[in-house]
């Protein structure tokens, strides 16, 4: 839990801060770079500090596509805002979504009590698809001597969503451009070159 909630809180708000920092003045196709090695980084040390029984490659998938999509929010949000805000507003959508879901883990059964519209925000972020990533990817290593499904079900997770989570992640990422695209389409026609 303590685990979770520091990865997911520190790969959040440095990705987006990283994310407003760069975009503001990069094309997107230098950012690729730029988030294979932060992601990279991050992974490093996160096995450095933390113990974790998962798959390495899983963990690092996840931090990876975490990286990808805050810097397609990044993309986003920089099309809303002056472009000597954009670090600060940066902390502050960060922030954002830590107050909203950060260090809470809404299970899957709980997420039918919530409103409609909230269910969707959920359904659309990191923190849905990331926390059962990275809860899979710990737990499916105690899953051959340990009957795991009732913590699972209690969660509403399944062992084998793993890749449909880093799918999730991905499609999320592709909305994000795809808005991106159609607000510097409609809106942006004097920010592009």
């Amino acid at each position: 839990q303590i685990i979770r909630s520091i990865l997911v809180s520190d790969v959040i708000l440095s990705c987006l801060f990283f994310v407003t920092r760069g975009v503001s003045d990069m094309q997107w196709i230098a950012d690729l770079p730029r988030a294979f090695f932060a992601a990279l980084l991050t992974f490093v040390l996160f096995i450095i500090q933390f113990y974790s029984v998962g798959n390495e490659g899983n963990l690092f998938a996840l931090i990876l596509v975490a990286y990808f999509l805050s810097f397609a929010q990044g993309y986003f949000i920089v099309q809303f805002i002056p472009h000597n805000v954009v670090p600060l507003f940066g902390v502050v959508w960060a922030i954002f979504w830590l107050m909203l879901f950060g260090n809470n883990t809404i299970t899957l059964n709980d997420r039918s009590s919530l409103d409609p519209f909230l269910q969707w925000v959920y359904q659309m972020s990191l923190f849905r698809w990331g926390n059962e990533a990275f809860y899979i990817n710990e737990l499916k290593f105690y899953n051959s001597y340990l009957d795991l499904d009732g913590v699972l079900a209690d969660k509403g997770y399944d062992i084998d969503n793993f890749s449909t989570d880093i799918g999730a992640i991905l499609l999320i990422t592709l909305f994000y451009i795809g808005l991106t695209i159609v607000f510097i389409k409609i809106f942006g026609r004097s920010k592009m070159k």
